[in-house]
């Protein structure tokens, strides 16, 4: 019976989730594949990442994204375009709004760029642990605003681990809190994670304070008797001091009564005429751990048109310090230079004293783009010295057969040297990024065709060749209301060394049918092959449209290899003055009929 309760308290709290998006531009996603927990307000993205905002695309691996801070970490083979400039990276942090990016590079050593100002990282929870979650959505694509709004499409909610119906479109929102000093009732929940928890939030909005602070009460023991912390309240938010409605002091603030853990951390921020400046205190610390005291401090000087130096430092109680200079250089309006200076001095249980130093230039004209980076780090105790040089030239697209073809040429070249025992050893991996696309042929019978195809070429130390292909090929025709189109993708890697080639290539193919009229009918059927070209899934998804705004809805989802069905929903659906929709049919996945409510 409480499992029942609580599927049916969840079912609705679905239901009545507000279809919306804000209007401004939005982070756009794509992936193999996506998890969101409503509970931890966390999602995972796995297999071919692609971010797109504003003029950034960036891709990778893997994406992890916390949407409480609204900071997320993308890894493996990052790349990052910004106005057609590639840069390559492994690890790559990011802010959502306003957007701003750190990569990483590892190589010989770890080359930074980017915002300095985030974290290294964040917290890491992998599907398992986010479909441990009582609600939690999968899908494919999806954006995101700045009021963490999130539009998906094809989206498959899951409610206590039992797949619900799915959506070709759907969007998570919350309601806005009206800005008032109140204590707020946020939620009743349960999951594997918190056991049963209550949520409040404290806002603050007076004309001297203003803050948001959010309290859990969370009770474990009563469904697990295991549970290493049993009960505990839970404590996270910030908080601003205002002088003349100006904000003054932020006060950051996380507290478990659980574990005994802290952090807190008091800053204040002044932008000025000519210079800004910050300064910081942070303390944290839980049970058994030593109290970690650091505190954090930079000053930037804006009087010069050309040049804003930035001086940085940083000291903990243990006597490790850090002290640091960087100044951009703007001596064109296409040619733009960056100096960074850091020391970095750690009195520990590991000691450590380096030294780095960097620098960078970018120049852009109607031809081209070059940017190129110079960086030194020596480690003062052992004196020794590491370098590492990289650059990269992009040429203007070229455009072929009335702007038909495209192609973008990006030659590169890396050189680094590590010390070792007695000498030093070179690296060097100059390269070229070759881009071929079409935006379409008119083949007979009005066909049209549309190839693509990647080329990456690296000459690892002038011994060992890498090649990589990425080939696309779509295949359209439209008949009437009838859209068919064949897909098929090509990824091939080789490495030769000598008289040795060694390789391997990875290939798909999916096919598609769709007959639409808007007022009528939508119709979809797509058929997925694996890298031996084999039939592995069937997706049929359909909606007929009737008077009365009474709409036959259906999706099917069949494993081929499997021989089974995944997935099959049927339901009608009407809706009723714009207030709310009835929805009743069968879903195999619940094995049972169903009848829901939907709020407008």
């Amino acid at each position: 019976m409480d499992s029942f309760i609580k599927f049916l308290c969840l079912s609705i709290l679905l239901a009545n989730i507000h279809l919306g998006l804000g209007a401004d531009k939005p982070l756009h996603l794509k992936a193999d594949y996506f998890i969101y927990s409503d509970d931890l307000h966390y999602m995972y993205g796995g297999g071919n990442i692609s971010l797109k905002k504003d003029s950034f695309i960036i891709r990778g691996d893997n994406l992890y994204l916390d949407l409480q801070t609204f900071i997320g970490v993308i890894y493996g083979h990052v790349f990052i375009s910004d106005n057609g400039r590639i840069k390559k990276a492994d690890v790559l942090v990011c802010k959502g709004f306003p957007f701003s990016y750190r990569c990483d590079a590892f190589g010989q050593q770890i080359i930074t760029r980017g915002d300095q100002g985030l974290p290294d990282s964040i917290t890491k929870r992998s599907p398992q642990e986010l479909k441990k979650s009582d609600l939690y959505w999968e899908f494919f694509e999806c954006e995101i605003n700045k009021n963490k709004k999130i539009k998906a499409k094809m989206v498959f909610p899951f409610i206590m681990g039992i797949p619900s119906i799915p959506f070709k479109s759907f969007s998570i929102t919350r309601g806005k809190i009206p800005e008032k000093t109140r204590l707020y009732f946020k939620n009743i929940g349960f999951s594997s994670l918190d056991g049963l928890s209550l949520s409040l939030l404290y806002r603050m909005r007076e004309s001297f304070v203003s803050g948001d602070y959010n309290i859990k009460f969370y009770e474990r023991e009563l469904f697990n008797e295991n549970a290493e912390i049993k009960r505990g309240i839970l404590l996270s938010g910030q908080m601003d001091w205002l002088v003349k409605k100006k904000k003054f002091i932020n006060l950051s603030a996380l507290y478990n009564t659980g574990d005994e853990s802290f952090n807190f951390t008091l800053s204040h921020r002044k932008d000025l005429k000519n210079i800004s400046y910050s300064i910081s205190q942070n303390i944290s610390g839980r049970e058994n751990v030593d109290t970690a005291v650091e505190f954090n401090s930079w000053l930037m000087v804006k009087k010069f048109k050309f040049m804003s130096p930035k001086i940085s430092f940083v000291h903990n109680l243990k006597n490790s310090y850090s002290y640091g200079l960087s100044t951009p250089f703007k001596v064109w309006k296409k040619l733009n230079f960056n100096i960074n200076y850091l020391r970095k001095v750690i009195n520990e249980e590991v000691e450590s004293d380096t030294q780095d130093f960097s620098a960078a230039m970018d120049f852009t004209s109607s031809l081209l783009t070059l940017s190129s980076v110079f960086n030194i780090s020596e480690n003062m105790l052992a004196a020794t010295q590491t370098r590492n040089f990289s650059t990269n030239l992009k040429f203007k697209t070229l455009f072929l057969l009335e702007k038909n073809v495209s192609i973008n040429l990006s030659p590169f070249y890396m050189f680094s040297t590590i010390p070792s025992e007695d000498t030093e050893n070179s690296h060097i991996f100059p390269g070229v990024n070759v881009e071929i696309k079409s935006a379409g042929l008119i083949l007979p019978l009005d066909f049209i065709i549309v190839p693509s195809l990647t080329i990456n070429h690296v000459w690892d130390n002038l011994d060992v060749d890498q090649t990589e292909f990425n080939y696309f090929l779509s295949l359209k025709k439209v008949f009437w209301k009838l859209s068919c189109s064949l897909d098929y993708s090509l990824i091939s890697r080789y490495r030769s060394e000598g008289f040795w080639v060694e390789g391997y290539s990875v290939k798909n193919m999916n096919f598609s049918i769709e007959m639409k009229d808007k007022k009528k009918y939508s119709l979809g059927l797509r058929m997925y092959y694996n890298d031996d070209l084999a039939l592995e899934n069937i997706i049929f998804s359909g909606k007929i449209f009737f008077p009365w705004n009474i709409k036959l809805s259906s999706f099917l989802l069949y494993y081929v290899t499997e021989d089974k069905f995944q997935s099959v929903e049927v339901f009608l659906e009407k809706k009723f003055s714009n207030i709310f929709k009835l929805q009743c049919g069968y879903s195999l996945a619940l094995k049972k009929f169903f009848v829901k409510f939907f709020t407008l």
